[in-house]
């Protein structure tokens, strides 16, 4: 990926990341997921709603109990991570369980007892979708187990729900007024707008309506499905934004029509489906095309087109919560991830850090001029895949993070001071310098990962005016106020 832009957000404002980890499939193990960056973790296709009650499901094969693994989860986090199961259920079970009063004091009796028994921090519903006669019993259903948890648990409880993006799915299936006021947090999902029933391509997940999209068409974003919930009596803080890890595939009618809308005959590669890896793949060889209005990023190969989240879709809707003061984002999700490795990028989890660099992190600037966010975005693309970096994180496990960032410490006041003097000619000789002094790596190494992404240092520090420790915290997501050993620069 290349456009690993690090939009960030000011410390006044608390910024929430929820992160949906699917068991079902669990190509990321729960001891691999990074932590200090989900605010609450939903646990998805392990919890079932089962005969007025709750059943865990566990499956031999993948080889760990679930809910300790993400117990133990919570544990390793230091930023008070919630562990939040998102219950699931067909149709015929949501309704069994919640018919009438009786049945819904049966069943909140069940959570309650799940909830002491297995220690979780909340519950996130995910019934898609409660429509018809549902729609008030869905809101009763809520108020009690709001009223019984604040008796039990405090308010500290969490009870959120994922909520469909459409105009119709709100309406027909949502009191939202009501429920706005009783949730804690809506995970809008705002995806899946566009697929192989429109019977033309069109975006996954676009935030911004085309100019050319007329009538109901205009509904199908992020912008009016979040600002939609705000009309109905949703408090903005409430609302957190999705960021989806699959996208749609469609077969082109004819391969020399390839823009958005263009006609399809059917679905394309996979069933109609890619994720994240599949499309980092494809544009490797196919390139990408970034649609300026939508904010989305599709490509095409032959008669296959497909869109799927980015790293460059997901930054621009970072700055679209915090212009519009959405409560913050969530993914779905983790498992889509590419443990593997293999979009070849520095990080295990590509996916999950790709999303989380867009968040709220600790840094007191916003990069609002367009220039300089892709040069810091070929900044750190040239840093992650410099050779001799990968060995310098290789070395220094034990202390990655503070390695990390002791390194561009070193390294961007030195090259700072040698352009500001017109001295670049002697970069060679004072990267040997500091290397030496670098005792952390071996200074082979050292020399190797500052030749390695040099011009890409220089061109940051020339066109930009942070300070050197803004340019950390921006680029590499270190703090501003780092208390490094080494050597203390400005």
């Amino acid at each position: 990926m290349n456009w690993l832009i690090f939009f960030v957000f000011p410390v006044t404002q608390s910024y929430l990341f929820g992160c949906y980890y699917d068991y079902n499939q669990p190509l990321v193990l729960p001891e691999q997921l990074p932590v200090d960056t989900c605010t609450h973790v939903l646990l998805i296709g392990a919890v079932l709603v089962k005969n007025l009650g709750v059943t865990v499901v566990q499956h031999p094969y993948n080889g760990f109990d679930v809910l300790q693994s993400m117990r133990d989860y919570r544990v390793r986090s230091s930023n008070g991570l919630k562990f939040v199961p998102s219950l699931l259920g067909d149709d015929v079970e949501w309704k069994i369980a919640l018919k009438d009063a009786e049945s819904r004091r049966i069943f909140i009796a069940a959570l309650i007892d799940f909830a002491k028994s297995q220690k979780i921090d909340g519950f996130d519903f995910d019934w898609e979708y409660p429509c018809g006669d549902y729609k008030s019993i869905y809101t009763d259903f809520i108020q009690e187990l709001r009223t019984t948890v604040l008796r039990i648990f405090g308010k500290e409880f969490l009870l959120t729900t994922a909520v469909g993006a459409g105009k119709n799915t709100i309406d027909d299936c949502y009191e939202m007024a009501k429920l706005g006021q009783l949730l804690d947090l809506i995970h809008l999902m705002t995806y899946d707008y566009h697929s192989i029933y429109d019977k033309q391509t069109g975006y996954s997940s676009p935030i911004y309506s085309k100019s050319v999209e007329t009538g109901d068409a205009r509904y199908f974003n992020t912008e009016w499905s979040a600002a939609y919930l705000v009309e109905l009596g949703v408090p903005r803080e409430k609302i957190l934004i999705g960021l989806e890890g699959l996208g749609h595939t469609f077969q082109l009618m004819d391969s020399t029509i390839h823009d958005f809308a263009a006609p399809v005959v059917g679905t394309g590669y996979g069933g109609g489906w890619m994720t994240f890896v599949e499309f980092c793949l494809l544009i490797k060889s196919a390139g990408s095309h970034w649609d300026d209005e939508a904010k989305v990023n599709y490509t095409y190969y032959k008669d296959q087109w497909t869109n799927v989240g980015d790293v460059r879709a997901a930054a621009e809707k970072a700055l679209f919560v915090k212009a519009n003061g959405y409560g913050g984002a969530f993914t779905f999700g983790l498992h889509l991830d590419d443990p593997a490795d293999i979009c070849q990028h520095v990080y295990i989890l590509s996916i999950f850090i790709m999303i989380c660099e867009t968040r709220m992190m600790d840094a007191e600037e916003t990069i609002e001029n367009p220039q300089l966010a892709s040069i810091l975005a070929n900044y750190r693309h040239r840093f992650e895949h410099s050779t001799n970096m990968k060995k310098l994180r290789w070395i220094l496990q034990s202390r990655y993070n503070k390695a990390y960032c002791e390194f561009c410490d070193l390294v961007v006041p030195v090259v700072r001071l040698l352009i500001e003097a017109n001295q670049t000619a002697h970069i060679e000789n004072v990267v040997m310098g500091f290397c030496k002094e670098f005792k952390l790596i071996d200074i082979d190494v050292c020399i190797g990962a500052v030749h390695e992404y040099r011009d890409a240092v220089i061109a940051v520090i020339s066109q930009s005016s942070y300070s050197n420790k803004q340019l950390c915290a921006l680029a590499l997501n270190c703090r501003k106020q780092f208390d490094y050993p080494i050597l203390t620069w400005n």
